[in-house]
């Protein structure tokens, strides 16, 4: 059962399994909560529904984490039953319960906001906010600070609270510049939701902190993929080799938009500068002799494809 769960990640698949273990060993409650996790991804909701039930009932009056994960899973059943009220009734008896649980918090947060309960949205994500900042490894946690302070600027923004949604979008620059770990979902979530000003601004505000080579190309690379015009992207492309000249996927990609937009020479002298870095003191000086060769090369390399054709 625990080879399904985990390492198969198929919580459905050790049902049967967990159902002969929960024979033998009916005062198992973690056995039990993981039956009833994998009937609710089974599709068996009224039997996890049962199940879970049961469980919350034998912890009696106890308010441990234990029967506040419980709760959560009951909200999960609810919401898969399309019983939104009563998920959100189960998470804030869980929350209660353990009112610092991540997982919990951003659930009823989330659960919230789609249900269109916005001010209960947005105090479990303030709740949240508190949790996740006072947590010491918060690149651990499954949600971080910049995540939560971008969902409160969207509800102040649904609210009609223009002003408190700018200064909380001006929050989340100043998280992202100190928990940089939060990048790439904070990005994929402004690209999901179509909100490429804010994503724009995170990535101006990344480069100005961010110092690793190969990170810093990376965000040349996107603001290529939000650039107005042809010549915008190559300019930021360009940006990406010069910042991580021993890449060849940001030579390869930087050619065929030169090539794309007629500005091959463009390429090409950024190709050509890399043989001076060494000696300038530009870019080169923190790569390793080996590095700068290998980076010459590739680039070299790179620039005799357009230069033959």
């Amino acid at each position: 059962a625990t080879l399904y769960r985990t390492r198969l990640a198929s919580p459905a698949s050790a049902v049967p399994v967990l159902r002969k273990a929960v024979e033998l060993a009916p005062d198992d409650r973690d056995m039990r909560a993981m039956l009833a996790d994998g009937l609710r991804i089974a599709g068996e909701l009224d039997e996890a529904q049962e199940l879970l039930l049961a469980l919350v009932n034998d912890y009696g009056r106890r308010r441990s984490p234990e029967r506040a994960s419980a709760h959560l899973q009951l909200a999960r059943v609810a919401h898969a039953k399309g019983q939104i009220d009563e998920a959100l009734d189960q998470l804030d008896t869980a929350s209660r319960m353990d009112a610092s649980n991540v997982t919990i918090l951003r659930t009823l947060a989330e659960l919230a906001n789609e249900a269109g309960q916005l001010p209960r949205a947005e105090g479990a994500y303030r709740t949240l906010l508190m949790a996740v900042r006072r947590e010491s490894n918060p690149a651990d946690l499954e949600i971080g600070p910049t995540e939560v302070l971008v969902e409160l600027s969207r509800i102040a923004a649904a609210r009609g609270n223009d002003s408190k949604a700018n200064e909380l979008a001006e929050s989340a620059l100043e998280s992202i510049a100190q928990n940089d770990f939060e990048a790439d979902r904070v990005q994929a979530k402004l690209q999901e939701a179509g909100d490429l000003e804010l994503l724009a601004r995170i990535l101006d505000t990344r480069l100005k902190h961010v110092d690793l080579a190969h990170i810093r190309a990376s965000i040349y690379a996107s603001q290529a993929a939000l650039a107005q015009g042809p010549e915008e992207a190559l300019t930021a492309l360009l940006e990406a080799v010069k910042a991580d000249p021993g890449s060849p996927a940001h030579h390869a990609t930087a050619w065929q938009a030169a090539k794309a937009a007629d500005k091959l020479d463009g390429y090409v002298s950024v190709v050509e500068a890399l043989r001076f870095w060494p000696e300038s003191g530009g870019p080169g000086e923190n790569m390793t002799a080996m590095g700068r060769s290998w980076a010459v090369l590739t680039a070299l390399t790179m620039a005799a494809v357009p230069l033959a054709t």
